[in-house]
């Protein structure tokens, strides 16, 4: 006769009768107790592939295995309750055999009823006080002190830790072995349950106990701005901001740059609670966040933060802000976020015609902005002028950021009248200044500049050269300058090469940060390979799809003979580049005349176009 007989051991008091008697079947023979404890990583990992059928991408299985195993402790029933809620809500959902859902998938819709049962259960079974001390820790955090908690609820230190001792025993908290004092919730769920047993008025109030009792052990920026910024509704706000900026340059310092765009947008939230309104402080933390997301390689989305930053400094009266506002728009890329964006121009001309004479920095660094938005001019002249009114002022000023910037657009310039020497001459300058300051960012614009003159000097060595060198620099701290390094040089090289495989394709996120232009511009590569490869029917589509998407922005290229062209209609193809020929030709910035004039002749060649084709060899 086998016998099993099953108990929960956080249900189990030393005075309980079972426990007696497990202590009496210790002595007996032929008895094994088994300790069933949760699911390890590789277990939850084939859960919930086999609960998927068993035919899901392995790569989000894993990810989605990492997010239930720290949210469940690996406990099979939450696990399969957590899994069946989020999909049932649509929280998490399996497409073309991928799980796809959010990390915080959890804290957005709640907790399912199941769970919530069961942890309510042994929370029922301690008394209120103890109820409202694991409240309380649950606002702390996942992890927390007892002595910071004992301040939070004014009691002392040793109560808290026997009563710590007590959830432990039921098993809904857990003792650090290495620190002192130190606790965890056993599973992310039951801080989690007891979170939504708060109410607003009341957690708010406890954020801020926090907050002051981890303000007085002198706890890190990060902690102290998050728990502050909870409380900001009812007192403190000016600490919350004041501790999410340092948390900010602290992250930013790390390279975490996500994570300082998160304590930026913190702070302009708490701003927005404060009264009386502050039209100053808020442009200087609209303006610190979007250079925060300019930082992290995404300017499309930062250009909303300038924008707002403009209106709170024109409510200010403060030129100086508006003219941080309008540089800051879209970066170093703004105008190859959007070709038809009139914001970034008019900002500009906006903050020129406010800022005084006097106000040499920020007239530089405007016009050297201003100057890059005519990059796509058919006629070069305001982009030149501005450009080396830009730079004269730049050097005048002596600032740092303002010289390489306005070198980097004087560079861009030189191309657009095809002075290759001229722009080599600027990349050199550029590389004496990082040089000099010590300074990545200008460095890898510089390498970036030099290989551009290079490639068009047809110096492929060089260019392969500058390549390894601008790759081997920091990618968290130059995200943008690897992207233009990888996606532009390293794929018209694997292009040159014939190395189709090792054309870049980016993640969809990096290429978003440089808007359509990074879309046509990986469109762009694999059109290429599909062509030079003999696919013409699959090279044809995605030129169609990136004139669907992008149209009004390539109308400087002759895409719909093109596609006409590759799709086998000679005569569609002949009239549409007659007509391109005809009506854009002579308006084709200077910054896509090369690629748009060979993209053009070998449709001329190919149809006979003897005329055109002659026309466009003068370029």
């Amino acid at each position: 006769v086998l016998v099993v007989g099953t108990y929960r051991d956080t249900d189990l008091t030393r005075t309980h009768p079972l426990a007696a008697a497990l202590a009496d079947l210790r002595r007996e023979s032929g008895v094994e107790r088994v300790d069933l404890v949760g699911l390890d990583h590789a277990e939850v990992t084939d859960f919930l592939t086999k609960a998927a059928g068993g035919e899901v991408d392995p790569d989000r299985v894993t990810e989605l295995a990492e997010m239930v195993s720290n949210e469940t402790e690996g406990n099979p029933f939450f696990i399969g309750e957590v899994l069946v809620h989020l999909v049932e809500s649509g929280a998490l959902v399996q497409r073309d055999g991928r799980w796809e859902g959010d990390r915080g998938l959890i804290e957005q819709i709640g907790l399912p009823e199941g769970i919530r049962e069961v942890i309510g259960r042994r929370l029922a079974g301690l008394d209120e006080a103890t109820n409202e001390l694991l409240r309380a820790a649950a606002v702390i955090g996942p992890a927390f002190d007892a002595a910071v908690l004992a301040a939070a609820v004014e009691r002392d230190v040793d109560e808290v830790v026997t009563v710590l001792d007590d959830a432990g025993a039921r098993r809904l908290v857990v003792e650090d072995d290495d620190v002192l004092d130190r606790f965890r919730f056993a599973h992310a769920l039951v801080r989690q349950t007891l979170l939504e047993e708060l109410s607003t008025s009341r957690r708010v109030r406890l954020h801020h106990r926090v907050a002051l009792a981890l303000e007085a052990r002198q706890a890190p920026a990060a902690d102290l701005a998050h728990h502050f910024g909870e409380a900001a509704a009812r007192a403190d706000g000016e600490k919350a901001i004041a501790y999410a900026r340092q948390a900010a340059v602290e992250a930013a310092e790390q390279l975490a740059f996500e994570q300082a765009i998160t304590f930026r947008r913190l702070a302009v939230e708490t701003e927005e609670l404060l009264e009386p309104p502050n039209a100053t402080r808020r442009a200087e933390l609209l303006l610190e966040l979007g250079d925060a997301r300019n930082a992290a390689g995404d300017p499309a989305t930062g250009r909303a933060d300038f924008v707002a930053a403009a209106d709170a400094a024109r409510q200010a009266a403060r030129p100086d802000l508006l003219a941080r506002a309008a540089y800051g728009y879209g970066y170093e890329n703004a105008v190859w976020l959007d070709f038809g964006d009139t914001v970034g121009p008019s900002l500009l001309d906006e903050a020129l015609d406010a800022l005084a004479e006097d106000q040499v920095e920020e007239r530089a660094r405007c016009l050297t902005q201003s100057s890059s938005w005519h990059v796509l001019d058919a006629d070069p002249t305001i982009h030149l002028h501005r450009a080396r009114e830009g730079l004269r002022l730049a050097e005048q000023s002596g600032d740092l950021t303002a010289r390489y910037r306005a070198l980097d657009v004087a560079r861009q310039a030189s191309f657009a009248v095809g002075d290759v020497d001229g722009a080599l001459e600027v990349a050199g300058r550029m590389e004496q200044l990082a040089v000099e300051f010590d300074d990545p960012l200008s460095l890898s614009i510089a390498r970036y500049g030099e290989m551009q003159a290079r490639f068009l000097a047809n110096d492929i060595d060089a260019v392969r050269r500058l390549l390894d060198e601008l790759l081997a620099m920091d990618r968290r701290r130059l995200p943008l300058g690897h992207w233009w390094g990888r996606v532009s040089t390293a794929s018209n090289l694997a292009v040159l090469d014939g190395r189709w495989d090792d054309v870049v394709a980016p993640a969809e996120e990096e290429t978003a940060a440089i808007g359509f232009t990074g879309a046509t511009i990986v469109g762009n590569h694999r059109m290429r390979v599909l062509f030079d490869q003999g696919e013409l029917q699959a090279a044809t589509e995605v030129a169609r799809t990136m004139f669907s998407d992008h149209g009004p922005n390539l109308g400087a290229w002759p895409i719909p003979a093109l596609i006409a062209w590759m799709d086998g209609d000679r005569d569609a193809a002949a009239s549409g580049l007659v007509a391109w020929h005809r009506d854009i030709f002579e308006q084709v910035p200077a910054a896509f005349r090369l690629h748009a004039v060979a993209m053009a002749t070998q449709i001329a060649v190919d149809l006979r176009l003897t005329e055109i084709a002659a026309d466009l060899a003068t370029e």
